[in-house]
């Protein structure tokens, strides 16, 4: 039980977090799994975070969950891909995926075709393509589980006990991007440690509730507070006026529990509108 100075977050293994999942993703992973090992000589490994697949003792491919969402990582280079439709990601700055770089989220059935074609352009045509099927009665047996205590009780799922100091109040941040701004992901960052002190390596992601409307909660001393909200941890993109005007910092003194709005009315990038 926790106490009321403490609250609890959950580190999630792979087979709770898939276990955890709606029966849609989890049949888009087993689908996915199935292609890659079609191709002979591919091995899967199930680690705490992912799935990994290797060919000839390199990795090609990760499979991660998070959420619902299913995302495939591919050894490939993102250069190679022009076509808008695929709707890539290059992940390769991040050191868990330097060896699979693209990433897709599979959304559903297009998306799944998508990754079926690119599984494809890892492998060269001598390497040798057989059907492989799972036993669909041992994959629902290895992904039982749909109760959090049970995973907690099968070290499939860590609890993380954090301690709250007394002295620490709320802060509830609101932002709508305008005009509606897709495939980024917005950051905090600001003047105190929390935010990272304006180190965007350590700024703070923001949680996109639906659409262009996102929020964050933080647990901060009282203290006078700055704040700015940029894309992609890096400057590059930044938030300016509706006249596409620089602005000045958010600036709130933080005395006790707040909600904080905010409307992104342009992001600049390089000097051009986006």
């Amino acid at each position: 039980m926790s106490l009321e100075n403490e609250y609890i977050t959950y580190n999630k293994s792979f087979i709770a977090r898939c276990s955890l999942a709606s029966n849609k993703i989890k049949n888009y992973y087993k689908e996915i799994k199935e292609e890659l090992l079609s191709y002979k000589g591919v091995r899967s490994r199930i680690s705490w975070q992912y799935d990994s697949f290797s060919y000839k003792r390199n990795k090609v491919a990760i499979l991660t969950i998070r959420g619902n969402t299913l995302s495939l990582y591919l050894a490939l280079d993102i250069n190679n891909y022009a076509e808008p439709k695929y709707r890539l990601k290059d992940e390769g700055h991040k050191p868990s995926y330097e060896d699979t770089p693209l990433m897709l989220k599979i959304r559903g059935s297009r998306t799944l075709k998508y990754a079926k074609e690119l599984i494809k352009d890892l492998f060269s045509e001598e390497v040798i393509y057989k059907p492989y099927k799972i036993n669909n009665n041992k994959f629902k047996e290895n992904y039982r589980y749909d109760d959090l205590q049970e995973l907690i009780e099968l070290d499939l799922v860590k609890e993380i006990r954090h301690k709250i100091a007394k002295n620490l109040i709320k802060v509830k941040i609101y932002t709508v991007v305008l005009p509606e701004t897709k495939n980024l992901n917005f950051y905090l960052t600001g003047n105190i440690s929390e935010l990272g002190n304006w180190d965007l390596n350590k700024a703070i992601k923001l949680k996109k509730v639906y659409d262009n409307y996102y929020q964050i909660t933080l647990r901060i001393k009282p203290c006078s507070f700055a704040f700015k909200i940029v894309a992609s941890q890096d400057f590059k993109y930044v938030e300016k006026g509706i006249w596409a005007e620089e602005i000045k910092n958010h600036y709130y003194d933080i005395k006790g529990n707040m909600i904080i709005e905010d409307i992104i009315h342009h992001l600049h990038y390089e000097g051009d509108l986006k």
